[in-house]
């Protein structure tokens, strides 16, 4: 009889287990039994502060003005390269040579000969001689081949059109023929450029009338700069900006990128929780909270902007509630 009797009452206590965790699901406070080894936990403190959400877009610094180098004469071998990807240079700066290197020996040859022959006139006191008459021929016929080796040096010859950096080069110029008209370097006047967005759901949040903090990570314009709204009547599928007064002579290479921290959302003197604290039910969100008897219990909560350093909090705690990590 013994035994019936305590079968009964362990039926019994289970009953009633069952029906208190019941009763707090309903309440949304989900009660999780301490198990036999304890557990420790940190603890964080709901606290009112400033929620903001940002999400970063890429700009890339572009020129507005490039000037194409391109060949003037075809069939010369590419002889040399003057500059390197990344050099500045002026307007007039030889860029690259064209033809076999001892057309510049045979100007200095026959600079040297016509110079020479001069001063041989020049010692000739009858000037209608045969020997002064040879010269002058001679002279003239040098000169007249010195015209056409400058003609032909200046047509071997490849100079800078306009003042800017060198951003890029044909690949495996230099001992190639020349072709006319054929591209070979891109010089960009870097004075002339700025950064460029590309138009997604998040460049949605940036005002033709704010500047805004833009950075870069790596290279050697590392660092964080002003940007200003520029040609904000051509923003479309593009948007634009400069770097303001305070950093205009900053050196940042072409084609370097940035990021732009474009703010979503913002909120003031919110409740607001780390976001590692806060888990998920399907749509659903909770978090643990101490309990009586050491023992955890789970809160439903109600969340609203999830910042970049925090959670809001809408319902289901209140400030200075302490919450398991």
């Amino acid at each position: 009889m013994k035994h019936k009797v305590m079968i009964l009452t362990g039926m019994v206590f289970l009953l009633l287990s069952g029906c208190g965790e019941a009763a707090d699901a309903e309440r949304g406070l989900i009660v999780v039994p301490e198990l036999e080894q304890q557990i420790s936990y940190s603890t964080v403190i709901v606290k009112r502060g400033d929620v903001t959400s940002t999400k970063s877009v890429i700009c890339t610094y572009q020129q507005q003005e490039e000037t194409s180098v391109t060949v003037n004469i075809s069939g010369k071998l590419v002889s040399e390269i003057e500059v390197e990807k990344g050099d500045k240079v002026s307007e007039g700066d030889l860029l690259i040579k064209l033809g076999g290197s001892d057309l510049e020996e045979r100007i200095r040859e026959a600079e040297y000969k016509i110079e020479r022959n001069k001063v041989l006139l020049s010692a000739i006191d009858d000037k209608e001689s045969y020997a002064a008459e040879d010269l002058e021929d001679e002279i003239y016929i040098d000169e007249l081949k010195l015209k056409a080796l400058y003609e032909e040096l200046e047509g071997s010859r490849i100079f800078a059109p306009a003042a800017g950096t060198v951003t890029w080069i044909k690949g495996q110029l230099k001992g190639s023929t020349s072709a006319e008209g054929e591209k070979v370097m891109t010089i960009v006047d870097e004075t002339s450029c700025i950064f460029t967005l590309t138009k997604n759901r998040n460049t949605e949040f940036l005002s033709k009338d704010e500047n805004v903090l833009m950075r870069i990570n790596i290279g050697s314009a590392a660092g964080t700069y002003e940007l200003m709204p520029v040609n904000t009547g051509e923003w479309g599928d593009k948007l634009y900006y400069a770097l303001t007064d305070d950093y205009r002579d900053a050196s940042i290479p072409v084609g370097t990128s940035g990021y732009i921290d474009v703010v979503l959302a913002h909120k003031e003197n919110v409740l607001k929780l780390p976001a590692n604290v806060i888990h998920d039910i399907g749509e659903e969100h909770y978090v643990y909270v101490p309990g009586e008897n050491n023992v955890r219990e789970m809160r439903y909560v109600t969340t609203g902007i999830e910042g970049d350093d925090g959670t809001e909090i809408l319902s289901g705690l209140s400030e200075g509630d302490v919450v398991l990590r």
